[in-house]
């Protein structure tokens, strides 16, 4: 080779030589080939981790992925703490919202347990199991929102046994325990667990498992078997009340449950049962202001209640997918309670009008035995095409419920004495069937015709029995009863396109009722109504704007009917009217959302309702007695009620703080007959609430809650305010302090402040952190009573009630699957 020539270097694999060598031998002279060969061999590289820091919140079409890390919980802590500890994530009244968007149901890498139910959910899975959370938002063409939160879990963590058991033990006999074990298997889980305490910490309200799970139910139905959305009624709203509920007074409670999911590829199950018993004793004084025409009425009252209440809950959902157009769906929901309750109430009320004051001392035993059991299927056929669904609904209702009253009542006044030693016993029956098919077919890819044919047909009946042990009087009986059949069809059209969608219709109803008791009958003629329903929803870049109009006719409640005369409480005696007329509601929303580049959100939603010839109280005046017993009328004149509510948030996660802020403005008018008087009566409410968290790396977190509310009624306000303080603080890897502090300030002529405090502190021991001991005190303050202060539409009432002493507990946790590591 020349030391000053040019070479060039090609390299080649062999796949390739056949191709090239022709090519080099046109292109290139005085070229030589060589080959190389490779000998296998393998190194063996170290695990490289590769960190990502991901935003806690992304979104991706109708779904905001919540990422969850690591450092976001303690060992062993259950999912229901990331609640706690994440701004935007908030748990109240058992249920569970992100960034102000409440949570209808609840799934574990899309498996439902325990029903779908928040609380009983987040306290299975622990925190450190998952992955991330997937919170799927959908609006239908109604405007009723569906929001399912899906839990995914760890690929590690998709298998296995896993659970704790703990125990406490305190001054005066106090205790706390609970355990729990938790199967996770390839097609589903397997959860238990039982709690029991004296130390007044709430378990699941079963009014609240009720609803969540009939509104799971429904809101499955409408994602699936209508585009539009036509099963209501629409999901209930509880924006004024967001903070959680406190048992009255000092109970002792025992709970359990049992859950078991099950899912194959055409077959998919859930149950659970839950029951709990709780002993109460509870003692309130109170003085309450009625509000009447031209009159108001004082009423101090002290109150000792001692109770005992048993509740059963049992839920089965089956899904099964015939094929891939067609499933079905069946329901269950089963709920017995039997309550026994000791009242002593000792009464002195007073007029305006009248100087003279009653005194009122009344002694009752009062039990309950109520059955509840719903049914529920459905079934979905779609057609090869997009757009075309069939399905049918079917819900069977039977309520039963079994009272006996025995109570003994004195009444005093400068005019009368009375006193009065009854028996009541009373027996309510309730069933309700309701049958509903719906067909969707589309006209085209931007028009969609809708109909619907709904059926339901209800009978109420209230028996009633009398009498009087001491007196030797007859007794008197009482046979009430309400039948009501009501057919509804209905054609809607959806105009779909890139920005705007428009739903327009018209529901066509006809009603038959009939009304019994023993003296007296009523049957309406057939009535033929008609009711408009319009929606219209705008997109754009920055947000949405959508508004909706819907008229719907409302029947009276059997309560309002049948309600036969009950002199129990002589405060309330109330007589239902068997011929109250339906009536009209006219209802217009108006919902907008913004958000804004730097990650500000902001929510405005506007409600304005028109009730014509709505169900109002009819009072009479007693003389003799110096009391009201009140009845039902049609309203005369219309009334009109509207809210607003608003919201506004920005979640970051490089910020230290975040905040999230809400509020509403409610005015409530309606109408009150008194004395052949007619007058208006005026609601004002307004609250805010301002949540904020302060997390210092993954050492602290603070969160506090502020709330206000604002009522005025009859020119008299109150203010309550309520702030929430929650801080847990890590102390290096096994040291922790948590506490809780609870401040409330009543304003309504004086003010009252109360406060409430817990702490906790506790250490993680052994391999594994397997064993948790902790020091925790109940009350820290020893505030010996609990204010709080109210306002209806006609009243206002100021409650003190007794509340658990201060308690300090020593307990002990231990976690059994880490003791296998």
């Amino acid at each position: 080779m020349a030391a000053h020539s040019t070479y060039k270097l090609l390299v080649q694999s062999d796949c390739c030589a056949a191709i090239t060598e022709a090519w080099l031998a046109d292109t290139l002279k005085n070229n030589h080939r060589f080959n190389i060969n490779l000998e296998e061999k393998s190194i063996q590289l170290k695990e490289v981790v590769v960190k990502e820091k991901k935003d806690r919140f992304e979104r991706r079409g109708d779904t905001l992925f919540v990422n969850i890390a690591d450092t976001d919980a303690r060992p062993h802590a259950a999912a229901a703490t990331l609640f706690d500890r994440i701004n935007g994530l908030n748990s109240s009244f058992g249920s569970v919202s992100i960034l102000g968007e409440d949570v209808q149901e609840i799934t574990i890498d899309g498996k439902r347990i325990f029903g779908g139910i928040s609380k009983l959910t987040l306290e299975s899975i622990r925190a450190d199991m998952i992955e991330r959370m997937e919170f799927i938002q959908k609006t239908l063409a109604n405007g009723q929102k569906q929001n399912l939160l899906n839990i995914k879990l760890k690929a590690n963590k998709k298998d296995g046994i896993y659970g704790d058991i703990e125990a406490g033990t305190g001054e005066n006999r106090n205790f706390i325990g609970r355990a729990s074990v938790n199967k996770i298997t390839k097609n589903g889980f397997i959860n238990a667990f039982s709690t029991a305490n004296s130390i007044n910490e709430t378990g699941i309200d079963t009014k609240v498992m009720d609803r969540i799970s009939l509104n799971t139910f429904r809101n499955t139905l409408n994602a699936s078997s209508s585009v539009i959305g036509l099963y209501e009624p629409r999901t209930i709203e509880n924006n004024t009340e967001k903070l959680e509920p406190r048992f009255r007074g000092i109970n002792k409670y025992f709970d359990t449950g049992l859950n078991f999911t099950h899912e194959q590829k055409k077959l998919a199950f859930d149950g659970f049962i839950f029951g709990h018993f709780n002993r109460q004793t509870f003692r309130e004084a109170s003085t309450q202001q009625q509000f009447y025409t031209n009159v108001s009425q004082t009423i101090n009252s002290q109150m000792q209640d001692t109770s005992r209440i048993g509740n059963i809950n049992a839920n089965i959902n089956l899904k099964w997918n015939i094929n891939e157009r067609t499933s079905m769906r069946v329901s269950s929901q089963l709920n017995h309670q039997n309550q026994s309750r000791s009242v002593t109430d000792t009464t002195i009320t007073g007029f305006s009008n009248v100087p003279a004051n009653t005194l009122i001392i009344s002694r009752s035993q009062k039990d309950i035995n109520a059955l509840n059991h719903i049914s529920q299927l459905s079934l979905v056929q779609k057609g090869r095409r997009g757009g075309f669904v069939s399905s049918l609904y079917f819900r069977l209702d039977n309520q039963f419920q079994a009272d006996s009253n025995h109570f003994d009542n004195s009444l005093q006044n400068p005019a009368a004495r009375l006193h009065q030693n009854q028996i009541i016993n009373k027996r309510q029956n309730n069933t309700t069937q309701t049958v509903q098919l719906v067909q969707s077919v589309p006209l085209s890819s931007q028009f969609l015709i809708e109909g619907k044919l709904k059926g339901m047909f209800e009978n109420y009946s209230i028996r009633q029995h009398t009498s009087w042990p001491i007196e030797g009087n007859p007794p008197v009986p009482a046979a009430n009863s309400v039948n009501n059949q009501i057919i509804e069809t209905g054609i809607y059209v959806l105009y779909k396109r890139a920005k705007i969608d428009i739903i327009s219709g018209l529901a066509y109803a006809y009603w038959h009722i009939h009304r019994q008791t023993l003296k007296d009958c009523f049957t309406d003629s057939p009535s033929f109504l008609f009711n408009p329903f319009t929606k219209i929803e705008y997109r754009f870049p920055s947000g949405k704007l959508s508004a909706r109009f819907a008229q719907e006719p409302l029947l009276p409640g059997a309560i309002a009917l049948i309600t036969p005369p009950d002199s129990s409480n002589l405060n309330q005696i109330t007589v239902g009217n068997l011929y109250l007329n339906p009536y009209q509601q006219k209802t217009f929303e108006l919902n907008t959302h913004l958000q804004t580049r730097n990650g500000h959100q902001f929510n405005l939603n506007f409600n304005y309702k028109r009730l014509s010839g709505a169900v109002i109280n009819e009072n009479f005046y007693q003389p003799d007695l110096n009391i009201f017993t009140s009845g039902f009328i049609n309203a005369p004149a219309p009334v009109s009620n509207w809210n607003l509510n608003f919201s506004a948030y920005q979640i970051k996660l490089k910020s230290k703080f975040s905040w999230f802020f809400m509020g509403g403005m409610y005015q409530i008018n309606s109408l009150i007959k008194t004395r052949e008087a007619l007058s208006p009566l005026q609601l004002n409410l307004a609250y805010l609430n301002v949540n904020t968290t302060l997390k210092l790396k993954s050492t602290f977190n603070l969160k506090a809650n502020w709330e206000s509310q604002f009522r005025i009624i009859s020119n008299n306000g109150i203010i309550n305010h309520t702030v929430n303080l929650k801080s847990e603080a890590d102390i290096g890897n096994k040291w922790f302090v948590d506490s809780g502090l609870r401040l409330n300030i009543n304003q309504s002529g004086t003010t009252s402040t109360q406060l409430l405090a817990d702490a906790e502190v506790g250490k993680f021991l052994l391999k594994n952190n397997a064993l948790k001991v902790s020091l925790a005190t109940v009350n820290i303050f020893n505030t010996k009573q609990q204010i709080t202060i109210e306002q209806g539409n006609n009243y206002q009432s100021t409650m003190r009630a007794n509340t658990l002493p201060r308690v300090i507990l020593l307990k002990f946790t231990v976690y059994p699957e880490s003791w296998k590591k």
